[in-house]
């Protein structure tokens, strides 16, 4: 019986990153080889887990040796695709779409955010705010002439279907959404969606659980 191949997953290529942060973090501290078992403590998940999402990879640790810091921070830097700079744009100049513009931490991880847009003409420019702030009118000649494959949406909801079709008529066909509300995309885009509002509910309901002597949260 032919072992069925496993597919990476949504879930999966998140923990890849925290893997990544890892390793990065113990290379720092001078570590040569990590455990799978110190892995999973780290970052509070299972041993086999580590292996299972290593395993998809084809990346395979020594055995009482565990994985090399040195290769594997290459390795799953070539995975994630930080071994490049991502251009892209940032769709809705609000407090939020303003604070990703300054975060630091995005350019450390090789995103590269070459432009704002907004057609809020009140929207107070920072001194800290180093790209060009434009107009939705311009959109599909900055994408064509920087080439840019990647946007992030940050409007609110009432207006976040509206923009994303025009960043989708602009050419840009991959897509991370902040808005609460369920967007829809042509089949050739991927749209990937942090909702905020939904995410909290689930920290809630965790936290309650852990409180609650049943352990079920109601």
């Amino acid at each position: 019986m032919v072992k069925k191949q496993l597919k990476p997953t949504k879930r999966m290529i998140l923990r890849l990153c925290r893997y990544l942060n890892y390793f990065i973090t113990m290379k720092g501290y001078g570590a040569v080889n990590c455990l799978s078992d110190e892995i999973a403590d780290a970052l509070k998940l299972t041993p086999a887990q580590v292996r299972k999402d290593f395993s998809v990879f084809k990346i395979t640790g020594r055995k009482k040796a565990g994985y090399k810091t040195a290769e594997l921070i290459p390795l799953l830097t070539k995975i994630l695709s930080r071994n490049n700079v991502r251009n892209a744009i940032v769709a809705g100049t609000n407090p939020l779409g303003a604070a990703l513009l300054t975060e630091p931490i995005l350019l450390k991880n090789q995103i590269n955010l070459l432009a704002a847009f907004s057609d809020d003409p009140a929207f107070p420019r920072s001194a800290a705010l180093t790209c060009p702030l434009l107009q939705y009118s311009e959109l599909r000649r900055f994408v064509k002439e920087h080439n840019i494959k990647y946007a992030i949406l940050t409007v609110t909801s009432d207006k976040a279907q509206a923009v994303l079709d025009k960043i989708v008529l602009s050419g840009i066909t991959s897509i991370l959404s902040f808005s609460t509300s369920e967007l829809k995309v042509p089949a050739h885009c991927n749209l990937h969606n942090i909702n905020i509002a939904a995410e909290f509910d689930n920290m809630v309901f965790f936290s309650n659980s852990v409180n609650d002597k049943n352990g079920n949260g109601f």
